[in-house]
């Protein structure tokens, strides 16, 4: 029975002592999806969008400068050639001149500033801080969704992994009876029926055990794919499935709605659309600018 188990626990626990296992608990798994989920790397990566965004739309306010230089470097010299009437003796001469520069050398500023707009760039910058607010909101939403997602895939994987060592134990224990009971029948002391019926009980124990590993496996490359471990590599979760947490406190219908994230998003997303049709309206007004060029 003894070697039955030290089986059992070899088959689902690879051997730690060659260093390829590793242990994760729950507070590992949650800091591996913060990392490594994907889900959770394009959600922040709009809020990077939206600050840029943000910057983009401040800067519509803000002058601009353009700055051009131009050398240019002629190798041959450009003349210029003119006929005049000499004073004196009243005979036609062709003269030249030198009409340009070995090295010539160009450098334009010009300086825009936009007086008014009409609105246009006050409501591009409330879009932009709409669109920040509303993917913070996005971001917790998502950021919330994925961990709890991960929580459950790691409860289901352990649950899956205590199933299949109950199951295992279950065909090791019919196992264990049907020698026992043959042990007896050849002793004449039971009947072959009897027999037979351990016996089916024995080989029914084997694919419900084939299922719940299975099962498991299936759970495990879930929780791997979450947090973004590889499919070969072998893990040890480390966790109670006797412990329940308390139960938060509860709160009114208002706090509720105040802190959920997605309820949150979906308000800013509203405003959103509704500022953006003042953007696009605005676009359509004069725009009173200034330049200065030198």
């Amino acid at each position: 029975m003894w070697k039955e188990l030290f089986f059992l626990i070899a088959t689902i626990f690879v051997v730690t002592c060659t260093g390829m296992t590793k242990e994760y608990n729950l507070e590992a798994i949650l800091k591996l999806a913060e990392q490594n989920n994907k889900e959770i790397k394009l959600a922040r990566s709009d809020l990077k969008l939206a600050a840029a965004q943000r910057k983009e739309a401040i800067s519509t306010a803000l002058p601009k400068v353009n700055l051009e230089l131009k050398y240019n470097r002629n190798f041959l010299e450009n003349l210029f050639y003119f006929t005049t009437t000499d004073t004196k003796t009243g005979e036609k001469i062709t003269r030249s001149f030198k009409a340009s520069f070995d090295n010539e050398y160009q450098f334009n500023a010009v300086l825009n500033q936009t007086l008014y707009s009409f609105g246009k760039v006050g409501n591009a910058i409330t879009a932009a801080n709409y669109f920040k607010k509303y993917t913070n909101y996005q971001f917790s939403a998502e950021y919330q969704r994925v961990l709890t997602e991960v929580k459950k895939a790691f409860y289901q994987a352990l649950l899956m992994q205590k199933v299949w060592e109950v199951t295992k134990q279950s065909e090791i224990s019919a196992r264990d009876n049907f020698e026992n009971l043959r042990t007896k029948f050849e002793s004449g002391v039971i009947s072959e029926f009897e027999l037979l019926q351990a016996e089916s009980r024995w080989k029914n124990a084997i694919p419900e055990t084939m299922k719940a590993q299975k099962n498991y496996k299936l759970a495990i490359n879930n929780l791997k794919a979450l947090v973004d471990i590889p499919l070969r590599e072998d893990i040890i979760l480390q966790g109670n499935l006797e412990i329940i947490p308390a139960l938060p406190d509860s709160f009114s219908e208002k706090q509720l709605f105040e802190q959920r994230p997605d309820y949150n998003a979906l308000l800013w997303e509203k405003k959103l659309r509704q500022k953006r049709v003042s953007v696009e309206f605005s676009n359509h007004l004069p725009t009173l600018s200034a330049d200065l060029i030198y």
